[in-house]
């Protein structure tokens, strides 16, 4: 019986980050890189158009929020995970990532080896959230603060994206 590979869509508008991570990938023989996307503005046709099990977004990119993107991806197809990579660790963001069900979250900094790991964590079924995203929110009792919410969480979607371009 052949596995299906997990197959990977990067959302980032840095193709020299997206061009490693797919050479990354092209070494693991579970997983396959099947797209990019510089903005999340066409994201679910994307997954629906790759068959994407695993999207990786970036945070600070051009287009629409993307704390929405993913909310809204989740609910039009709740068995593809989200998961944030990102160069932004603050607890802010950890909360507005799990609060829109987003699986994982990454530094830009984490070794590959870490991300991949974490990425057939992920697929498995479990949260992840990276060691170097860890130590940076404090440890693991923050981190898990930040997902559980903060006075963050009281504000609607609309007033995060406003308090984030302020």
């Amino acid at each position: 019986m052949t596995t299906k590979p997990i197959r990977i869509l990067c959302v980032d508008d840095h193709a020299f980050l997206v061009e490693g991570l797919r050479s990354r990938l092209d070494h693991e023989p579970d997983m396959q890189f099947v797209g990019r996307l510089e903005s999340a503005d066409k994201l679910i046709e994307k997954v629906r158009a790759t068959d994407a099990t695993i999207v990786l977004l970036d945070i600070d990119m051009p287009g629409p929020d993307v704390f929405d993107a993913i909310l809204q991806l989740h609910r039009a197809l709740p068995d593809v995970r989200a998961i944030v990579l990102s160069a932004h660790v603050r607890d802010r963001y950890i909360n507005s990532a799990y609060k829109a069900k987003a699986w994982g979250y990454f530094s830009k900094a984490d070794p590959p080896e870490e991300i991949i790991e974490c990425i057939r964590r992920v697929v498995g079924g479990e949260q992840c959230i990276s060691s170097t995203v860890l130590k940076q929110s404090g440890g693991p009792a923050a981190a898990e603060e930040a997902i559980a919410g903060s006075r963050l969480s009281l504000l609607t979607a609309r007033e995060l994206q406003v308090l984030r371009l302020i």
